[in-house]
């Protein structure tokens, strides 16, 4: 690619600052890993945080399903009123 050099002889900087050179590694170490808690505890901790959120939207979801019935009331009224109104100008 560049003055005849390959991509894999590039250093790569990991996460902890450690220089891996591609080249020098094998196949296994260039593979994706899984990311999954590291410890019981932040298993319960990523299950209680889906949990909280799961509840905090079904709230919502309830929420917006109780104000709708007077949301749809509210519109169909105003339309109601603009209509009369149109027609009172109107003259019919």
């Amino acid at each position: 690619m560049f003055s005849g050099e390959s991509f894999s002889s590039f250093p790569i900087v990991s996460a902890n600052k450690a220089l891996i050179v591609p080249s020098d590694l094998g196949l296994e170490a260039l593979s994706m890993s899984f990311c999954y808690p590291s410890s019981p505890r932040k298993l319960a901790m990523t299950v209680a945080f889906f949990a909280s959120g799961a509840a905090l939207f079904a709230v919502g979801m309830h929420l917006s399903y109780l104000n709708v019935a007077p949301q749809q009331a509210r519109t169909k009224a105003r339309n109601d009123f603009v209509k009369e109104r149109l027609r009172q100008k109107q003259g019919k």
